[in-house]
């Protein structure tokens, strides 16, 4: 019997367990076979200048990780939990474990664009890239194109340039059934404002800074955004051409593009064919929150946070007794917010009060400085997740 049972070695559970496994017996789980998640493949510069070496923080993490109270199993799924009066049963590949405590920290998955061709030999996610290129040192091919304008297709585009790997061209995908909200591209114009401080041009970066201010402005800059695109690493970026479909016969061969209008409709017949070997696709993430299913969690969709997301208050705190949730199956944000999210649930479990206010101070902080916010209105998000809690309780009286 553990006291802690974390679900999910990323920078969320890896931290909780940093903290806990000096006074509690606890066991730490994940399906990769290494600790980091999705800290792994990061690679960014940061707003002072610094490079962010995601794979240099997990390899940091995995070291400290070392303790008689603490028991790793890696390469492990699991594919039941059950929660009784004083204790929960998690059910693994690798045998069952109980414990009195659970912290879910089990991240975000991505989304894709569906599109014509995207079963094809050499089609891959922004994330399978990222992976392949900083943590495998395997380049994905020799040039390739990002289906996807959003801020994680931006990072991974920023990270590919610095492995010197030639992209041709980073685009919407057309608007259909399926691309809703990722193929209008008004809508992607401004969320990107977001990443504005990552543009290599200076004058790219004050003029973004501008309309972030000045939200009124935003459609009519959108007006005159030149249909070539904006070059951005030497790679054109495409707000007024989607990828209609990615072509190949045995595998990728080409991309093709056509003009849309500023909802993302196809306005003209011209084509435009982009030779490359290899297609990222990128329809940003989403909480990854399946495993709560298997509990009586509720669910709130907070759209600036990335989808649905478990209830929970601000010390990650569920309604069930004795759950925790933390990282990015809360809401979408970076790798910092995530390992102090992290270690806020453990300092509450441990109830080091003190702790807790001093790390939600700390996490205050590195939410408001974070170098990159994936959705607009992230602390109205928080904020409704909060009121949401405080309802709960009251209904509950």
């Amino acid at each position: 019997m553990f006291d802690v049972i974390i679900i999910g070695a990323g920078p969320a559970g890896a931290s909780a367990a940093r903290i806990l496994m000096k006074d509690k017996k606890v066991l730490l789980l994940d399906e990769y076979y290494r600790i980091g998640g999705r800290l792994i493949g990061q690679l960014y510069e940061e707003n002072n200048g610094s490079i962010w070496n995601g794979y240099e923080k997990a390899e940091t993490l995995s070291d400290d990780l070392h303790h008689p109270h603490l028991t790793v199993k890696l390469s492990t799924s699991v594919t039941d939990i059950q929660h009784f009066k004083e204790y929960y049963r998690i059910n693994t590949t690798k045998g069952n474990f109980e414990s009195k405590y659970l912290i879910v920290c089990t991240g975000a998955q991505e989304l894709t664009p569906a599109l014509p061709g995207a079963t094809l030999p050499g089609v891959m996610t922004v994330g399978a890239a990222q992976v392949l290129t900083n943590v495998q040192r395997v380049a994905p091919g020799n040039k390739g194109a990002i289906v996807g304008v959003n801020v994680l297709s931006s990072a991974i585009l920023s990270e590919l340039h610095m492995a010197n790997i030639e992209i041709k061209s980073m685009s919407i995908p057309y608007h259909n059934k399926i691309n809703t909200e990722e193929a209008k591209p008004l809508s992607v114009f401004n969320s990107m404002l977001n990443v504005s401080h990552m543009a290599p041009n200076i004058f790219i970066k004050l003029g973004t800074k501008l309309l972030k201010a000045i939200p009124k402005i935003q459609p009519l800059a959108f007006k005159f955004l030149p249909r070539k695109g904006i070059k951005i690493f030497d790679t054109p970026v495409y707000f007024k051409k989607a990828v209609t479909s990615i072509n190949g016969k045995e595998k990728v061969e080409s991309i093709t593009l056509k003009n849309v209008d500023k909802h993302g409709n196809i306005i003209s017949n011209k084509e435009e064919i982009v030779p490359v070997d290899f297609v990222c696709l990128s329809g940003g993430l989403t909480p990854l929150a399946e495993l709560l299913g298997l509990l009586n969690v509720s669910f709130i969709y907070i759209e600036s946070l990335g989808g649905y997301i478990p209830l929970h208050n601000d010390v990650m705190e569920t309604e069930v007794n004795n759950l925790y949730v933390a990282g990015n199956i809360t809401g979408i944000e970076g790798a910092k917010v995530a390992m102090k999210q992290g270690e806020i649930a453990a300092y509450q479990i441990l109830g080091s009060f003190e702790k807790v206010k001093e790390t939600k101070n700390s996490l205050a902080t590195e939410r408001k400085q974070a170098t990159i916010q994936f959705h607009n209105n992230i602390n109205k998000g928080r904020e409704s997740i909060q009121n949401y809690w405080e309802l709960s309780l009251h209904k509950n009286r």
